[in-house]
């Protein structure tokens, strides 16, 4: 398979055409394959570069800007890690972390924006609105949601001006049209709600610089996210790609992807305050996608306090069943 995702995602990249090139989806291979503008992932360059107040800590922000944020400049593995909202100087100050910055507490929607991207043009771009849970988690996100003039003028304006070389996948998180991030990469949770020939296109794109015409009337999809303790989700990876498969065909969602497996230390693995991420559910049907979520959530607790880990196996179907 061309495209390097994480093993349980596996599923969600089947259909994609074989070749030689290779397509990253973390932020990690991403930085090593393109030295010319791993730049991006400077976060204080980006904010600096968008006019947004901010400094590495050690300097000293404003004091009418309070509430700010502070986060780490550099942070490849995602997942908001050691971000933080600042209430006050003093508070500010107690904190100061060497390899953190602060920035103005932005406000507004936020929007993570995949782009394809051809010698400084964005030629396709599909926006995903996040709508948030509790301490810095994601309750779900709407993809291939309208996006704002400004929100487009602003992301093609930075990429025609700043990577008029690149090309290749790109996403950026925004708040209130503000760009807060820019990634080298597409956004691997969510390919199957991209269409059916989106595949193929990000094949093209890096194997011949191209991107076909596709992918253009796309139906607005959800991605919802469970979150929950350490515990489940270490029991997590032994749940097999065929229950999910099937868990997702009893629901009718389009997929359920788990975030870890047993080979990568769960440790390794960014998470925010709020808990782990422990699996997305992909589908067109809002409803359906939660009430998945809550199945899935519900089965996790049940096998834990059960301490029968044989029902990962066969046990989940018939668990199914009585749901």
């Amino acid at each position: 398979m061309p495209v390097l995702c994480h093993p349980r995602s596996r599923r969600l990249f089947e259909a994609t055409p074989q070749t030689e090139c290779i397509i990253p989806t973390t932020d990690g291979q991403a930085y090593d394959m393109f030295p010319e503008f791993r730049w991006v992932y400077n976060k204080l360059t980006i904010a600096e570069l968008g006019s947004i107040a901010c400094g590495p800590h050690n300097t000293c922000p404003p004091r009418h800007l309070y509430p700010i944020f502070s986060k780490p400049i550099y942070n490849l593995g995602g997942m908001g890690a050691d971000a933080r909202r600042i209430a006050t100087s003093q508070d500010y100050w107690r904190s100061v972390t060497p390899g953190h910055m602060w920035s103005a507490y932005l406000q507004g929607e936020h929007y993570s924006t995949d782009i394809a991207v051809v010698q400084g043009r964005p030629v396709w771009l599909s926006h995903t609105r996040g709508a948030p849970g509790p301490e810095q988690t994601w309750d779900y996100w709407e993809i291939n949601m309208p996006g704002s003039l400004s929100l487009q003028y602003a992301i093609t304006n930075f990429v025609e001006t700043h990577l008029a070389t690149y090309t290749g996948m790109l996403n950026m998180e925004t708040i209130d049209d503000k760009i807060i991030e820019v990634h080298l990469r597409l956004s691997p949770q969510w390919p199957d709600l991209y269409g059916n020939s989106f595949l193929s296109s990000l094949v093209s794109l890096y194997c011949t610089g191209e991107w076909l015409d596709a992918c253009r009337d796309l139906q607005i999809g959800y991605s919802v996210v469970l979150f929950d303790e350490e515990k489940y989700a270490r029991l997590s990876t032994i749940v097999t790609d065929a229950c999910l498969g099937e868990m997702g065909r009893r629901c009718g969602v389009c997929s359920i992807t788990m975030r870890y497996d047993a080979e990568k230390p769960i440790e390794s693995i960014m998470r925010p305050l709020g808990g782990y991420r422990i699996a997305w559910i992909n589908g067109f049907d809002l409803d359906k996608c939660q009430r998945a979520r809550e199945m899935l959530r519900d089965y996790l607790h049940k096998l834990y306090e059960s301490g029968d880990h044989s029902m990962y196996g066969h046990g989940m179907n018939g668990y199914i069943e009585e749901y």
